[in-house]
């Protein structure tokens, strides 16, 4: 239990740092997006996405290897390591569909919830750069306004 609990860990820091480096490395592309105000926003969004697909595959992995070790749980339902389903479980857990009949047992549900709270912090988290990218490329202002004495209460 102590291995997948600091594994667990290890994942959700890697995830959030992994994920702090791409969404700076997207968010630099804010500065250009007065040029293209619908790539802009599109551009990052999907860039953010490639990253989420990294970390639950990362996530996917180690629950496959946990769970053919066979000492750490195991994934209950027909689940064969080297196919797509680590992948679609792990996917499951980090959006918090919770869809299939494939369920992790003993410790690695540890592994699971660890999971499905960095899934949802990070696609939280997403959603707000989004929000700020749609918010800073397609605002406009009036003729005769700048951005400094706009007031939005009038």
């Amino acid at each position: 239990m102590i291995i997948v609990a600091v594994l667990a860990f290890a994942l959700t820091v890697l995830a959030v740092c992994f994920h702090v480096a791409c969404l700076k490395q997207l968010s630099r592309g804010l500065v250009h997006c007065r040029r293209w105000p619908l790539l802009g926003p599109a551009v990052i969004l999907l860039g953010a996405i490639v990253a989420h697909l990294f970390e639950i595959g990362v996530f996917g992995w180690v629950f496959a290897v946990l769970a053919m070790s066979g000492t750490y749980g195991s994934i209950s339902g027909d689940i064969e390591f080297g196919s797509l389903n680590y992948f679609f479980l792990s996917a499951e857990t980090y959006t918090a569909l919770g869809y299939s009949g494939n369920t992790p047992t003993g410790p690695l549900r540890l592994l699971a919830a660890s999971e499905a709270l960095t899934g949802l912090v990070l696609i939280t988290w997403t959603a707000s750069l989004g929000f700020t990218a749609m918010q800073t490329c397609w605002e406009t202002t009036l003729p005769g306004e700048n951005r400094q004495t706009r007031n939005p209460d009038s």
